[in-house]
């Protein structure tokens, strides 16, 4: 397909390619490995061919001009299944993507998982978990899903003294799971409630980058998670009013006690932005033996100073984020010259925005991703088509869930 000096390469963005488990909270972000081939198969029909985003650097920054159309696959977090479903199939269509890796996800296992045999049949293939270092490896050297920098932790923060919830059966603050069991991250994508403190308290909070961080009173957390166990521990959860309960034992406890939360400085808050990249990136390139450039925030959680410590880190290249406001994201375009951001969608038909066990979401099929192809690069009806298409989709779909 010939294509014009202003062309915008289309980036899909996904995060788990596999079977969608319902005992995950996060499940939304599970595009069906059925749908998923469906996806490659429109992409081979327009005629597409995946690159890197080495190669996509070259285009939008290097200014090097592209032969022919062209399209971005990436993935974030480094789940298991990108090697036992979207490995296996990228390399069916010939085709190759790129994943995100948090180092402190990566799991320390020795063997490699089974791999899906695209025959539709996924009995002894993992459905969750994340990848290993062999499993990143192998992928990278055969340029079939190479890898780049996700930062260190992606988790959050506390980041104000405002509680806003108490930690109960079936929450959805996994992440204060992950920052007290560091070291079992990588068995943790589907929480352990064994490891949950029942009744600590959940403080406002924000992604582990994007501001100076809290800790919080340990003495406060050890009291409330003290009275839940007296008071039926479980089984304290199944009264109307406990959030009731547990704020008026936190303001029992700081009405007897002095506060024992402190705040990072944001000397300190900057040594952690540069910890958390570098460390990222030496880890990566020391697996893969080669240069990393390429920084996907997690979240979208740049600052304007993570942006210059990731610069000055050698890193080169990034997703758009939260340092720009979002008429910049929006205009972002992945043309010849564009710059060192780049702007990415998910290839969706429609999604409720529920980021949790009560979130529906419908991936695109054939038609529909030619429709993002044509609409992506610039086709005045297919654009208005699309709109028009979309908009009756989301009124189908919400009547559909309701």
């Amino acid at each position: 397909m010939k294509i014009n000096n202003d062309y915008n390469v289309p980036i899909l963005m996904y995060h788990s390619i596999g079977v969608p488990r319902k005992d995950w909270n996060w499940n939304y972000l599970t595009c069906p490995f059925e749908k998923f081939e469906e996806q490659l198969k429109a992409i081979k029909d327009l005629g597409l061919k995946t690159i890197s985003l080495s190669e996509l650097y070259d285009y939008m920054v290097l200014k090097k001009k592209l032969s022919e159309a062209v399209i971005v696959i990436t993935f974030d977090d480094g789940y298991a299944d990108i090697w036992s479903y979207a490995y296996p199939l990228l390399k069916k269509y010939n085709m190759c993507g790129t994943v995100f890796i948090n180092p402190e996800f990566v799991d320390p296992r020795e063997e490699l998982n089974p791999l899906y045999c695209c025959d539709g049949h996924t009995a002894g293939v993992p459905t969750s978990g994340f990848l290993s270092w062999k499993e990143i490896q192998k992928m990278d050297v055969e340029r079939v899903v190479y890898s780049e920098s996700h930062a260190l932790t992606h988790t959050w923060y506390p980041v104000s003294e405002e509680i806003i919830d108490f930690r109960h059966p079936n929450d959805e603050y996994k992440w204060m799971t992950w920052n007290a069991h560091e070291g079992l991250k990588h068995s943790l994508q589907i929480e352990n409630f064994e490891l949950v403190k029942l009744g600590q308290p959940v403080y406002k909070n924000e992604k582990s980058l994007l501001k100076r961080r809290m800790y919080q009173d340990e003495s406060l957390d050890a009291f409330l998670v003290d009275f839940v166990c007296k008071n039926g521990g479980h089984d304290f959860f199944q009264r109307e009013n406990y959030r009731v309960t547990l704020y008026e034992q936190v303001e029992l406890y700081r009405s007897n006690n002095s506060t024992q939360v402190s705040f990072e400085s944001e000397i300190n808050y900057h040594e952690r932005i540069k910890h958390e990249l570098l460390t990222s990136k030496v880890i990566l390139e020391e697996k893969l033996d080669r240069k990393i450039t390429f920084l996907c925030w997690p979240g979208g959680s740049a600052t304007k100073v993570g942006m210059e410590i990731a610069r000055d880190l050698g890193y080169n290249f990034f997703n758009s984020a939260r340092d720009m406001k979002i008429e910049e994201r929006n205009s972002i375009k992945n043309v010849l010259g564009g710059g060192d951001r780049v702007k990415r969608f998910t290839p969706i038909i429609y999604f409720n925005g529920k980021e949790d066990f009560d979130s529906k979401i419908i991936f695109a099929n054939s038609m529909w991703m030619k429709f993002y192809f044509y609409r992506y690069t610039k086709k005045p009806l297919s654009k208005y088509w699309f709109k028009v298409i979309r908009l009756l989709a989301n009124f189908y779909y919400k009547r559909k869930f309701k």
